[in-house]
């Protein structure tokens, strides 16, 4: 059994439990050989689900709700919690419909939601699966970082979440978008694995209408205080569209 210090810990592979450092179950932090871990992989093994993120802020009727529902679906998709300040059952809509499986939405955690200003802030945990990461080599010279196909699928991520918080484009509701257009990207330093990177998007402009919604955002990524990536881009929405 892999340390459930680490980001992602899996326990027992025929049928993955994945936890985040502190997971409660019950009113202490589980800890590797915890015995509680033992108890709640009776229940899962009766639900027999994919993955769990399984956080203290999550109820555990709810966390073993997703594993049924991705039980169902047949999906191989992690199940994900994102804390923050929106509505959890939309968030759960949006992730259960989203464009892509969910472990290629990168984002896990949301500070601010101001639909007035139409600004986001949130939060890429960089200590989690990321392919293109995962495939690099590494030496002195070329330190382990966030790549740039990451960053910009990042910012896809948030520009989503505008899409559907801010202007009702939900997916499951047939819209679907792209991001059409980079103005400008500008990446000022690596964005090294392990210090979270925080995220600010902003809508800039919009067009809106009943089937089709533009946005253009502007993107500021920092890490450990320093501006790590500036973006100027466009997307695209429509509603009942082959793209």
């Amino acid at each position: 059994m892999n340390s459930v210090g680490q980001r992602w810990a899996l326990l027992r592979g025929s049928r993955p439990l994945i936890l985040l450092p502190g997971s409660h179950f019950g009113p202490r932090p589980l800890k590797s050989g915890d015995t509680r871990l033992e108890v709640f992989q009776q229940d899962i093994d009766k639900v027999p689900g994919i993955a769990l993120l399984f956080p203290p802020w999550a109820p555990r009727n709810r966390a073993l709700g997703v594993l049924k529902t991705l039980n169902r679906t047949g999906d191989q998709a992690l199940a994900r919690i994102i804390p923050g300040p929106h509505d959890a059952t939309e968030m759960d809509a949006f992730l259960e419909s989203f464009l892509y499986r969910e472990e290629a939405f990168l984002v896990d955690e949301i500070h601010q939601m101001d639909a007035e200003a139409k600004r986001i802030e949130a939060v890429l945990d960089t200590r989690r699966p990321l392919p293109f990461a995962a495939a690099q080599r590494v030496d002195s010279l070329h330190p382990a970082h966030v790549s740039a196909a990451e960053l910009l699928m990042a910012t896809g991520s948030l520009g989503c979440l505008h899409a559907w918080f801010f202007h009702g484009c939900r997916w499951d509701q047939g819209w679907a978008g792209f991001g059409n257009r980079v103005h400008r990207a500008d990446f000022k330093r690596l964005a090294t694995l392990g210090p979270p990177l925080i995220m600010h998007s902003h809508e800039t402009r919009t067009r809106v209408g009943a089937a089709r919604v533009v946005i253009r955002y502007t993107f500021n990524f920092w890490q450990e205080d320093e501006l790590v990536y500036q973006g100027d881009q466009t997307a695209m929405f429509f509603k009942g569209k082959v793209l």
